[in-house]
């Protein structure tokens, strides 16, 4: 994807990494999200967000890198 619109890490593991984003002039909008293990060197994306809607926040545990919590918007 295109932007970053939030990342976050793992307070106990600091290179389990998440980020959400999405795609620039896309209609319907268009989202996903990604999670790093090497502190953002690469990413493995990991799904796409239904259409029309776009990941907005993501917060991930403090000590558990598997559990992360996203907001997204409603139908664009």
């Amino acid at each position: 994807f295109q932007d970053t619109h939030s990342l976050a890490f793992c307070e106990t593991n600091p290179a389990q990494v998440v980020r959400v984003g999405g795609t620039r002039w896309k209609t319907p909008a268009e989202g996903s999200f990604a999670f790093s293990a090497d502190g953002g060197a690469t990413w493995n994306r990991s799904g796409n967000f239904p259409a029309g809607r776009v990941p907005l926040r993501v917060a991930q545990s403090a000590t558990n890198a598997s559990i992360a919590v996203v907001i997204h918007s409603g139908a664009q």
